[in-house]
Order: structure tokens, then C-alpha cells, then sequence
């Protein structure tokens, strides 16, 4: 699914927020990706990863990116990471920024960017932080799948990761604990900030902790050598009533079994994970762990079938993915009571509905004289070694059905990234236009960690500061552009000057000269001359070509500036005294250092006597003698037709 738009140098680092602000060499900064962002890989193990950012040189050849393998250890779990070497993403890069993408095979890799002219790095090679190709999931379900705040008081978090690899965007809402409706979550979700998947993490868009998640993601890792990142639309509570009943209609409040929730809760997480997280970075299936609370308000089995399939059918709908995998757990312990109608509908969604594979069944681990402490004391919520229990059995099904299956799962790799057109608007504003097609457009400020919409439309205007994208298809999927930086001083700073060594005699060479820090000219003047060179040159001018040449300069914002120089063609020489033929003070030419050429005629006014030295030959179109033209030895004058 996609958008329907039509020598070693000094290496430099600084990451952090939306997209990595990485200077360069001063000109060259990536945005996109954002460090620690994993990119869902195919089932040939690979995946394009899209790398943008801002170009203030306006003379790059090319820009190229690497991605080069982290090494494990250290906190670097296993990796099978090959390093791409230096591909372009870039060719003769345009405007004040650039982008593409360059392709690689599962794995942890530094992303490496620097710019190229005359096939030399320009300035410092860029190291972007850490980006992953490897598998995307989201989690949904109820409090055995995302944690809860009163578990949280009591610090059962859960286990955090022990290898880098395991990524996840924080929840930093600027909401309370609870997000209050669909509309307001959707259209106000946070900046993306990729984060280490920490025991306290609070997994966007709506965790509570890591729950079993951080130590399934190390066992993954181990697996299969690659990152993980888990996104988490869970809810504490809810029932399959809930899911079911909140994905009919996202703008209705939805009156749960056991909570009340807001506008399209708890469904509206899961949608809001895939139409932002999934489309931006991909997906591979979703993760549910519920069943608990149906087996609390006896749910029957028909019913809790009819439930779970419909929130399964409607996010495949709602979000136009229709092949969208899930993974089912068997699960319903409520104390000692294991509800056998929840776990039979279960394994009917899972042996009927296709794209639905089988999960752990996590019944069985419990409190018992064997394994005492790894559920809490109400034998509903894992705690200590109960954890790694569900850990392990969430690895060991995921291991199984995705990669070792005959007929493996076919992910949803990431949306393309849209780049931007940049237009000056005047000396210090920009004009933004992202590519068209999109069902809507808004631009939002990371200054204000994307929480407002600051216009709408494929472009908009805009003074200093920095700016996303987001465009939204019909689906409501919505992917973010790399973020882009308006200086303070979009025009010229300095003025554009015109020169040319003016007057000149006819038959000499014009050089013209423009004097401005731009990235391009456009020359025109008399006669239809046009030229693209900063500093051209018009051999033999003639007095036809006399006039007005206007120079049209244009910087790395694409705004312009505009100087003239008037040109003057001698084509007549008129003694002004007497003198020497070769000394220009002998002339009225009003040409410091000017002489008659073989072009420019020449008249020697009565009385005037000019002297052409010993052996020196002097040209002239024509000659009109009044006054005396005195030869000495072995000179002459040469007369052109």
C-alpha cells in the first residue's frame, strides 16, 4: 500500500529530536531517519531505508549514505547486519534539500551520510546515529498485554531489554494518564521519538510499562539478529466487548463492560498505532493478548468469537490492509478459573479467520506450589519469573509462524517519504509544498512536539523555524515528511553585484563579472546574448553589442537577486593631444588604458601630431588624417578592412 502521489574526515554526531539534528560541514544535516527508528523488513530480509535531510551547498555533486554494521557487545545483542558501502541517495541535488533511500538486509547499522563534489567528501562525513531493519509489531488487549498504572505503584513493570535493538516510540502525550477521545489522540500524537525499550517505557500510543515486551524483543533478537520495535495500543480492562464495540464508530464514546473509555477507545489505539507507526516504519503483525476479563463477565463463546473477529476484520478494513496478520494468545486465567468457552473462540478465530496465527497459551503459567511468584497475588497478572515465562512463549511462537513457517507472513513494509519544494517567499520566509494526492495535508512545528496544526494544504508559507509534513491518505494513514529548517535570512545577505571591464574597445574581450554568494546565474544583454556562467566572457564584442547586461543570481532557497552593468563599445578613436600612438592619454576615449584595435577607427584631429615609436606596428580599422601622424623607424600603422 502506498500513497497515490502522482582521506578520512572528522566525523560529527549530535542525535536527538524529530529525525537526528546532525550537523555537517555546516551544510549538510540529516532529519530523517530518526535514531534508533527499525524499518519492517521483507521476507528476503530486506528493506529500503529513507534518509533526508537539509542541503545549504550549492555545490554537492551527489549525496551518499552507508549503513554500516553495529558490532556486538556492549549491549549489542547478536547482528547480522551487512555493511552497504557508500551508495548515492542523491544526484545533483536541487534546492536546500535533499533525499532517497538506499536498500540493505536485516540488521543494527550506524547510518553514515556525507556530501560529494569533484568525487571528494565535502567537509565532514555525517554519523546519523543507529538505525534497524527488522521486524515492527503492535500489541493489543488488555492489562496482560501493556501493564497498568497500579502495577506500575506497586513496581511490577515488567522487564525492560537488555540488547540496544529493542526500540519503541515514548508515550509523551501532552494528555493526562488517560487519552480522552480518538480525534483529539489521532490528530495530536507527539513528535516520533524512538527510545531505548527500558522496564519503565511507556510504549506509544497508550503503555504503561514494558510488561513481558523488552525481554520477548532480547529473545527476538537473539533469534533472528535483527531489532525489534513494539508499539502498544493495549488498554487495562478491556473486554473483547470493548474492542469490538469502540471500532464501529472511532468519534463514539465507548460505554465498556468495565471502564469508561473515550471516543473510539480502546480500538482507536490500535488504528492510530498503524495509520502513523506502521505506515511510517511498517509492519508485521499485530499482538494480542486478551481474555482475562471476558472470562470475568462470562463471556460467551460465540460472542467473544463475533467480537475479537470483528476488531480483527475492522482493522484490516478501516486501515486498507487487508492481509494485516495477527497473533492470537490463548488466554483467560482469572485466579484459579480458566474460561474454557474464551479459549474455545479463541482457537476458532484462530482456526477460521485467515492471516491469524496461534499465540502462546499463557494459562499455564501460574501460581502453583512449584512455581510460586510469577503471577501476582490475584493469579491474573505476571510478576517476577512469570515474565520471562510469557517472554519465552511469545518468542517461541513468533519464531515459529513468521520465519520458519512454508507460507511465512507477508509483512507491510513502510510508506516512501515524502520529500518537499522549496520556494523563496521573500527575504526571510519560505514557501513548503509536499507532493500532491494526498486526502490532507497538515504542517505541524517540532518546536511544539507536533501538538498543533500551524495551516493545512500541499503548501504553506513560513518564516525561521523548523517544519514536518504530515499528509494523510483516504485511509487516514499518515506518514511525515523529513523535517525541514527555514533560516532567519532566506534571501541574500549581501548584495548582488554586476561588473564588466567597461568601456572597451571594439574587438576586445567582454568579461563580465557577478559577484554573490549563489548557487546559480542567468546572464542576458544585448543581441539575445544568454549565459549561465558566473563570470562570462564575449570575445571580439562589437558597438552592436553595447547595452545593458542584467545578471540573475539565485541562492541554495531558490530566492533570486538581479544587477545590471552598463556595457560601453569604443569603435572610433579621436586624438584628444598630441602624444604617442601607444599611450593612452593620446585619446578621448574615456577608457583608462585603451587603445585602438584593428576594429575601431581612428582620426588624428588638426594639430595634433601622434607619434607611432620605432619599430611598433599599430592597428586601425580606418584613418582620417587632420592633423600629422608621425611614423618613426620601421613602424606602421595596420590598416583591417
Amino acid at each position: 500500500m502506498s500513497f497515490s502521489f502522482p582521506i578520512k574526515k572528522n566525523i560529527l554526531l549530535l542525535w536527538g529530536g524529530l529525525g537526528l539534528v546532525v550537523p555537517g560541514f555546516g551544510q549538510l544535516t540529516v532529519t530523517f531517519p530518526y535514531n534508533r527508528a527499525v524499518f519492517q523488513r521483507d521476507n528476503n530480509n530486506q528493506a529500503a531505508v529513507y534518509v533526508a535531510g537539509n542541503l545549504t551547498d550549492c555545490y554537492a555533486d551527489r549525496i551518499e549514505a552507508r549503513l554500516l554494521p553495529v558490532a556486538s557487545g556492549g549491549g549489542v545483542g547478536p547482528n547480522q547486519g551487512t555493511d552497504t558501502g557508500w551508495q548515492p541517495i542523491a544526484v545533483a541535488p536541487q534546492g536546500s534539500l535533499y533525499g532517497g533511500s538506499l536498500t540493505s538486509t536485516g540488521g543494527w547499522y550506524e547510518l553514515r551520510v556525507r556530501a560529494i563534489r569533484n568525487n571528494a567528501t565535502l567537509g565532514n562525513e555525517v554519523l546519523a546515529g543507529r538505525v534497524g531493519i527488522g521486524e515492527v509489531f503492535v500489541i493489543a488487549g488488555q492489562s496482560n498485554a501493556c501493564g497498568d498504572t497500579e502495577l506500575n505503584n506497586r513496581g511490577n513493570y515488567g522487564l525492560g531489554a537488555a540488547y540496544e535493538q529493542v526500540s519503541t516510540i515514548e508515550f509523551n502525550h501532552a494528555f493526562s494518564t488517560i487519552p480522552g477521545n480518538y480525534s483529539t489522540v489521532d490528530e495530536g500524537l507527539p513528535c516520533p521519538a524512538f527510545t531505548f525499550f527500558s522496564q519503565t517505557v511507556r510504549p506509544s500510543p497508550f503503555g504503561n510499562s514494558a510488561w513481558y515486551w523488552g525481554a520477548v524483543g532480547d529473545r527476538l533478537v537473539e533469534q533472528w539478529q535483527v531489532p525489534v520495535a513494539f508499539f502498544q495500543a493495549g488498554w487495562s480492562g478491556s473486554s473483547s466487548y470493548d474492542w469490538a464495540n469502540s471500532s464501529d464508530n472511532l468519534y463514539a464514546p465507548n460505554q465498556g463492560v468495565f471502564v469508561v473509555m473515550g471516543e473510539g477507545m480502546p480500538f482507536a489505539n490500535l488504528r492510530i498505532a498503524i495509520n502513523h507507526y506502521a505506515t511510517q516504519f511498517g509492519l508485521r503483525a499485530v499482538l494480542w493478548h486478551q481474555g482475562e476479563m471476558d472470562n470475568y463477565i462470562n463471556t460467551p463463546q460465540a460472542t467473544y468469537k463475533n467480537n475479537l473477529q470483528h476488531a480483527i476484520e475492522q482493522s484490516r478494513s478501516q486501515t486498507g490492509r487487508s492481509t494485516l496478520a495477527w497473533m492470537v494468545a490463548v488466554a483467560s486465567r482469572i485466579g484459579e478459573d480458566l474460561d474454557g468457552s474464551v479459549i474455545a473462540a479463541q482457537q476458532e478465530v484462530i482456526g477460521s479467520v485467515p492471516g491469524v496465527y496461534a499465540g502462546p497459551y499463557t494459562d499455564p503459567i501460574a501460581n502453583t506450589p512449584t512455581t510460586a511468584g510469577v503471577r501476582e497475588s490475584d493469579n491474573v497478572h505476571f510478576t517476577g519469573n512469570g515474565h520471562n515465562l510469557a517472554a519465552q512463549a511469545w518468542a517461541d511462537r513468533l519464531a515459529g509462524a513468521f520465519l520458519a513457517s512454508t507460507t511465512p507472513v507477508m509483512p507491510h513494509q513502510a510508506f516512501a517519504l515524502p520529500l518537499l519544494e522549496v520556494a523563496c517567499a521573500g527575504p526571510t520566509q519560505l514557501t513548503l509544498t509536499g507532493p500532491g494526492g494526498a486526502a490532507s495535508y497538515r504542517w505541524l512545528s517540532p518546536a511544539t512536539n507536533c501538538q498543533s496544526t500551524l495551516a493545512t494544504g500541499p503548501s504553506a508559507t513560513f518564516g525561521q523555524g523548523s517544519y514536518v509534513l504530515q499528509m494523510r491518505n483516504p485511509q487516514r494513514d499518515a506518514v511525515l515528511s523529513a523535517r525541514f529548517d527555514v533560516p532567519a535570512q532566506a534571501g541574500f545577505s549581501s548584495s548582488l553585484t554586476a561588473s564588466g571591464n567597461t568601456p572597451l574597445s571594439a574587438g576586445n574581450t567582454l568579461a563580465l563579472q557577478a559577484a554573490a554568494t549563489a548557487c546559480r546565474f542567468s546572464w542576458d544583454g544585448p543581441g539575445g546574448f544568454s549565459s549561465l556562467q558566473q563570470n562570462p566572457t564575449i570575445a571580439n564584442i562589437q558597438p552592436p553589442q553595447a547595452g545593458t547586461y542584467t545578471v540573475t543570481a539565485a541562492n541554495v532557497y531558490n530566492c533570486t537577486a538581479q544587477a545590471s552593468v552598463s556595457v560601453t563599445v569604443i569603435s572610433q578613436y579621436v586624438s584628444g593631444q598630441s602624444g604617442e600612438w601607444t599611450n593612452p592619454s593620446t585619446w578621448q576615449s574615456n577608457c583608462a588604458g585603451c587603445l585602438p584595435t584593428a576594429a575601431t577607427g581612428v582620426r588624428i584631429q588638426a594639430g595634433h601630431t601622434v607619434t607611432v615609436p620605432a619599430g611598433t606596428t599599430v592597428p586601425a580599422r580606418s584613418l582620417q588624417l587632420e592633423g600629422i601622424l608621425n611614423l618613426l623607424l620601421n613602424s606602421q600603422v595596420m590598416l583591417h578592412q
